[in-house]
């Protein structure tokens, strides 16, 4: 394609790319959401509360969860063994989160005043 416009005799052959990235995707999002998970939890659970948002902290769990459970299904249509239990092991700590979010969401609401800490 990029070749013809440089008059190069030999062209790349790019029609496997796209089944590649497919291929790729559910190893990317389990990746991305562990990163995530293991870089954020410390700082719920140890940051500031002023620091935090809630809101995203909800949101990305919920998120996650919905991802992981694609990403278990494909690992598992797969047979790819190794890669369920790593799954498995991430989700199953996002669900035993998910209850504390909605209490994060509602200790961090704007309407939350210093006579209701009292």
């Amino acid at each position: 394609m990029q070749e013809s416009l440089f008059d190069m005799s030999t062209t790349t052959d790019y029609s496997k790319l796209n089944q590649m990235i497919k291929d790729f995707q559910p190893y990317s999002n389990l990746w991305l959401a562990t990163n995530k998970w293991f870089t954020e939890y410390p700082k719920w659970l140890n940051g500031g509360f002023h620091e935090l948002d809630a809101n995203a902290a909800e949101k990305f769990v919920e998120d996650s969860i919905r991802t992981l459970t694609g990403v278990q299904r494909y690992f598992k249509d797969k047979e790819i063994l190794p890669m369920c239990k790593i799954n498995e092991t991430i989700k199953k700590q996002l669900e035993e989160f998910r209850p504390k979010a909605p209490l994060m969401v509602a200790l961090r609401k704007a309407g939350m005043k210093e006579r209701h800490w009292q």
